[in-house]
């Protein structure tokens, strides 16, 4: 399915949106959101997951049972495709930064406007997260970097924030997030957290300014369900679980280290 591009005004971003051609009631609103923001931005054609014959080359399901104790569901899997797919169709284009969100999100007046501040901050940013539940928005687990314009700041997120719905990348943050993707056993949402694992410079803007309203998901809920595995599978879960979950704690206190370390010599020089 071809999407045709909407040009919109001058400005150093274009939008990307992943969609199904089935959703086209999704689409439809989109549109009429961006066009009223008058932004370039262009569909991207997702992966639906429940199309899938076989799981696709790169996904290690035996790493994902192993340290989570059941299989991405097909859903996740065909989200993390469509992700790649907008990275790489962003990278395939002209544009200094891309935004890339899920065709369920609601824009604010000022989203346009938010980005370009950003870009026009001299961050060399990787990739800056632009929508928080009420959870992560409140979090402690965090600390300010800069003020932006109006009633916008970023931050440095220590938690590890759900929900891949909308972010900010650069050229080489994308690059970055495609390099860490071709293996890959966790949701697309997850990768963006694991800064450890991709390398990504990431920054989370608060308040969001793209917001997700919780429509009727087309990935579904089977990601939320508690499955463990039994028998012998479920021996070696019980052992390796807790390993996992320590190596991800270090690796985050590795994580804000390095973030601490990259803020202190912006604020000095």
């Amino acid at each position: 399915m071809v999407f045709e591009a909407h040009k919109g005004r001058h400005v150093q971003h274009k939008i990307y949106v992943i969609t199904l051609p089935r959703a086209e009631h999704r689409q439809q609103a989109v549109r009429t959101q961006l066009e009223a923001l008058d932004v370039p931005f262009t569909f991207v054609e997702g992966v639906d997951g429940a199309a899938l014959e076989r799981p696709p080359a790169g996904y290690r399901g035996r790493l994902r049972r192993l340290f989570y104790g059941k299989d991405l569901t097909a859903g996740e899997i065909g989200c993390f495709l469509s992700h790649r797919a907008a990275l790489e169709q962003f990278l395939a284009e002209p544009e200094p930064y891309g935004v890339i969100c899920e065709d369920d999100v609601t824009f604010c007046g000022d989203t346009a406007a938010v980005v370009e501040d950003i870009v026009s901050q001299g961050l060399d940013f990787d990739l800056v997260r632009m929508t928080a539940s009420d959870k992560i928005a409140r979090s402690r687990k965090k600390w300010h970097v800069m003020d932006l314009s109006g009633r916008y700041a970023l931050y440095r997120m220590l938690d590890l924030p759900c929900g891949g719905w909308a972010y900010l990348v650069s050229r080489q943050g994308a690059q970055r997030l495609l390099d860490a993707s071709r293996s890959f056993w966790m949701p697309f949402d997850t990768l963006l957290a694991m800064a450890w694992h991709s390398g990504v410079d990431a920054y989370h803007l608060l308040p969001s300014p793209i917001l997700h309203e919780g429509t009727e998901t087309l990935i579904g809920t089977g990601r939320f369900e508690c499955r463990r595995p039994s028998g012998l599978a479920g021996a070696v879960y019980r052992l390796s679980r807790p390993c996992y979950k320590g190596y991800e704690a270090l690796s985050r206190l590795a994580m804000a280290t390095r973030y601490a370390l990259t803020d202190r010599r912006r604020r000095s020089s």
